[in-house]
C-alpha cells in the first residue's frame, strides 16, 4: 500500500513539496498545525534606526516576509548585508535584490559557525523572528561581545485542527510519515494525535529536522524518529527515501523468518517415507531357501524344482514388479495431472497479467491526466497566491506609509501643508545663507527651485505673494555675473611661478684667491687692508640714497624679496577665493609697485607680470548678489496669516533680521542672523 505523508507547515508553505511528492506517487495529507500571524498595530515595535556597521540575520522565511517591510529601506540605504539561516529565507531576500550570506548547516549553530560572525565585538546584531524560538543565537552573539537586539515581527499560533476528520483520514494507511520542523509543531501534532481513540498514531515515522526536535519527540513517546539534515524540503526527501527504505527491509525480514519454518518440517516428515522403499527389495532375496529339502531326493525332483524355482519367481514378478509398475503409472498420472494443473495455473496467471497489466495501464493514463490536472491547477493557484501575496504585500506597505505619514504628523503636530511650507522656508534661508558665506548663486538657485515647487505642492494661494518674490529673486540671480574662481586661482598660481623666477643682481664678492708669495711689502699691506673691509662689509652695510637698491642686494636679501612678493600674490589670491574686493584691490596695487622695482634686472618678466597683475585689477570678484530678504519676509507673512486661522502652526524662529558682514578688511567675515 502506497505511503501516507503528513504535511504539518503553516498555510501557504506546503504546495512546493506537496507537488513533489505527488510527482513520485506518494499520498499527501496537508494539516497546518500553526499559523503565522502578524502583530497588531498596538504590538508591532518600531523598526531599529540600521547603520551600516549593523548586523541583520533573519531565522526564517516568515521572519524575511513579515520583517523587511520596514527594514528593506534602511538596508539598501546602508548597503548592509544580511544572513538567512536557509536558502528558502535567502531567496525571499535575493527577490528584493539584498546581497545575503547562507550558512552551509541551516540552523543557529550554522550561523554562529560562519566567519563573518565569528568576531562581532562591539557591534550591533539585530535578529528578525517571531515570538518564542530558541535563544542560542543571542546567547552565543552576546557571549562574542556582539549588541543583541530582536525585532519581533510576527508570532505563532495553534491552527484549528478538526482532530475527528484527521485521524479518519490517517486510519485507512498502513504506513504513514508525518513531517514537524519545529518543536512547536511537534508538540502540537503529538497532542492531536493523542486525540485518536483506538488508534495507536505514535508507532508512526516523524521526520524531525534536528537532534533536539528528535530528543523531544522520543521523550513524547514517539517509537521512529529520523532525524533529517535541516528543515528543508530537499532534506525531508533524503529522510523520507531512507525511512521507507529501512522500512521495506524491516518487512522482508519478517517474511522471510516466516517462511522459512513450514520448509523445514515438510522436509523432516518427507525423509521417513523414503526409508521403506529403500529396505523392501532386500528382505526378498531369501525366496530361494525354500528349494533345500531336494538335496535328499533324486534327480525326480529336479525338474519339479525347476517348476516350482519358474512358480516362485513368476510370483516373486507378479508381486514385486506389478505394485511397482502400478506405482509409476499412477506416478505418470499424477505427473500428467501436474502438467495439466501448471498449464491452467499458467494461463490463469497470463491472464490474470494481462489484466494487472491493463488495469496499471489504464491507472498509469488516469494518474497521468491527474497529474497534468493538478499541475495545471496547481501553476495556476500558485499564480493566484503570489498575485495575492502581492496585493498583500502591496497592501501592508500602503498602511504602513499610512502609518508613518500619521507617526510624523503626531511628531509635528501639524498636517502635510505645514510642513511643506516650513521646508520652503528652511530652504530659502539656507539659500541666503550659501550666498552669504561661499556666494554659491548655483546652489542658491537650485534652493530657491526646490522651495518653489514646494510651495506649488502647498497649492494655497495666500502663498501666491510668496512664490511671486522667489520668481523676481531667481530672476536676479540668473541675472547676477559669475565668477570663474578656479581660473582666478590659476591666473595667481602662474604669476606666483613666474615671481620665482625673476631675476635679482647680487653684490660680487671680494676674490683672495692670489698668492701672498708673488707681491711685494706694500702689495701685501694693500691685501690686508682690502681683507679687513671685505670683512667688516659682514657686519656693516652702508648704501647710498641714489644708489639702485638691486645693485647692493645680497642673497639673504633676495630670497626676502622674492617671499615678499610671492606672499603679496597669494594674498590677492586668497582675496579673490573669499570675495573680498578691497583685499583684493590693495594686494595687487602693492604687488604692481613692488614688482616694478625689478624691471632693470629683468625688463620682460617684469613687463608681462606688470600687464596680468592689471588685467585681474580690474576684475570685480564680490560682485552685488540679492539678499533673499523679500522671498523670505513674504513667506513668513503667509505662515502667520494662516496661523491665525489656526491652519498651520505656528512657526518659530522665523523672524527675519538682514545678515550683516564684518569690515572686508578684517581676516574673517562675521555672520550674525537669528536663524
Amino acid at each position: 500500500m502506497t505511503a501516507l505523508v503528513v504535511l504539518t507547515r503553516p498555510e501557504g508553505d506546503n504546495s512546493r513539496l506537496e507537488s513533489t511528492l505527488a510527482a513520485q506517487g506518494y499520498d499527501t495529507y496537508i494539516q497546518p498545525l500553526l499559523r503565522i500571524a502578524s502583530l497588531p498595530e498596538s504590538e508591532l515595535p518600531d523598526p531599529p534606526d540600521l547603520t551600516g556597521d549593523d548586523l541583520c540575520i533573519f531565522i526564517s522565511a516568515n521572519a524575511a516576509r513579515m520583517g523587511l517591510p520596514n527594514l528593506m529601506g534602511a538596508m539598501v540605504e546602508h548597503g548592509i548585508v544580511s544572513f538567512a539561516v536557509g536558502p528558502r529565507t535567502a531567496s525571499v531576500l535575493e527577490v528584493e535584490g539584498l546581497p545575503v550570506i547562507v550558512p552551509e548547516q541551516m540552523d543557529s549553530e550554522g550561523l554562529l559557525a560562519l566567519p563573518e560572525l565569528s568576531d562581532v565585538q562591539g557591534r550591533r546584531a539585530i535578529i528578525v523572528k517571531g515570538e518564542g524560538g530558541r535563544e542560542v543565537l543571542a546567547r552565543e552573539l552576546e557571549a562574542k561581545g556582539a549588541l543583541v537586539e530582536e525585532y519581533i515581527c510576527y508570532r505563532r499560533e495553534a491552527a484549528l485542527v478538526d482532530s475527528d476528520t484527521f485521524c479518519a483520514s490517517l486510519l485507512d494507511y498502513k504506513k504513514i510519515i508525518f513531517q514537524a520542523n519545529s518543536g512547536q509543531t511537534l508538540a502540537a501534532l503529538t497532542t492531536v494525535l493523542e486525540q485518536c481513540k483506538g488508534a495507536s498514531l505514535l508507532q508512526h515515522c516523524v521526520i524531525v529536522p534536528s537532534q533536539r526536535v528528535a530528543d523531544d519527540a522520543r521523550h513524547l513517546g514517539w517509537q521512529r524518529v529520523v532525524v533529517a539534515e535541516n528543515a528543508s524540503d530537499e532534506a525531508f526527501l533524503t529522510a523520507l527515501t531512507s525511512a521507507l527504505s529501512e522500512e521495506l527491509l524491516m518487512d522482508d525480514d519478517i517474511g522471510a523468518t516466516q517462511l522459512s519454518s513450514p520448509n523445514t518440517s515438510s522436509a523432516n516428515t518427507s525423509s521417513p517415507a523414503k526409508a521403506p522403499k529403500e529396505k523392501a527389495p532386500k528382505e526378498k532375496v531369501k525366496e530361494p531357501e525354500l528349494t533345500s529339502a531336494r538335496r535328499g531326493f533324486g534327480a525326480f525332483f529336479v525338474f519339479i524344482f525347476v517348476l516350482l524355482l519358474m512358480s516362485a519367481a513368476a510370483a516373486a514378478a507378479y508381486f514385486i514388479l506389478l505394485p511397482q509398475w502400478r506405482a509409476q503409472t499412477a506416478m505418470v498420472g499424477g505427473l500428467q495431472q501436474q502438467v495439466e494443473s501448471l498449464g491452467a495455473a499458467n494461463a490463469t496467471l497470463q491472464s490474470r497479467l494481462g489484466e494487472q497489466m491493463d488495469t496499471q495501464a489504464a491507472q498509469f493514463e488516469q494518474r497521468a491526466a491527474e497529474l497534468l490536472k493538478n499541475q495545471a491547477s496547481q501553476h495556476a493557484l500558485e499564480l493566484a497566491r503570489s498575485q495575492a501575496d502581492f496585493d498583500e504585500e502591496q497592501r501592508r506597505l500602503v498602511g504602513r506609509l499610512d502609518r508613518l505619514d500619521i507617526r510624523i504628523a503626531r511628531l509635528t503636530a501639524t498636517d502635510r501643508r505645514a510642513w511643506l511650507a516650513n521646508e520652503a522656508a528652511f530652504l530659502v534661508r539656507l539659500a541666503a545663507q550659501r550666498l552669504l558665506v561661499s556666494r554659491d548663486i548655483s546652489a542658491a538657485e537650485a534652493l530657491l527651485d526646490n522651495a518653489d515647487a514646494l510651495l506649488s505642492e502647498v497649492d494655497d494661494p495666500r502663498f501666491e505673494p510668496a512664490r511671486g518674490a522667489l520668481a523676481a529673486d531667481l530672476s536676479a540671480l540668473r541675472a547676477a555675473p559669475r565668477i570663474d574662481v578656479v581660473g582666478l586661482y590659476a591666473r595667481f598660481s602662474a604669476l606666483i611661478g613666474q615671481a620665482s623666477a625673476l631675476a635679482v643682481v647680487v653684490a660680487p664678492s671680494v676674490s683672495m684667491e692670489e698668492s701672498s708669495s708673488s707681491k711685494g711689502w706694500l702689495a701685501l699691506a694693500e691685501s690686508g687692508w682690502k681683507a679687513a673691509l671685505t670683512k667688516l662689509s659682514d657686519y656693516l652695510v652702508v648704501r647710498s640714497r641714489d644708489a639702485e637698491m638691486s645693485r647692493m642686494m645680497t642673497p639673504d636679501w633676495e630670497a626676502l624679496a622674492r617671499q615678499n612678493l610671492r606672499l603679496l600674490l597669494e594674498q590677492g589670491q586668497i582675496a579673490a577665493l573669499s570675495h573680498n574686493q578691497a583685499l583684493y584691490d590693495t594686494a595687487l596695487e602693492r604687488a604692481a609697485a613692488f614688482v616694478t622695482e625689478f624691471m632693470p634686472n629683468d625688463p620682460d618678466r617684469v613687463a608681462a607680470m606688470l600687464e596680468e597683475i592689471r588685467t585681474l585689477a580690474a576684475l570685480n570678484v564680490a560682485p552685488a548678489l540679492p539678499n533673499l530678504l523679500t522671498s523670505r519676509a513674504a513667506i513668513a507673512d503667509a505662515l502667520r496669516s494662516i496661523d491665525s486661522d489656526k491652519t498651520l502652526p505656528q512657526v518659530t524662529g522665523a523672524e527675519l533680521v538682514e545678515p550683516t558682514i564684518g569690515s572686508v578688511d578684517s581676516p574673517s567675515a562675521v555672520i550674525e542672523s537669528n536663524d
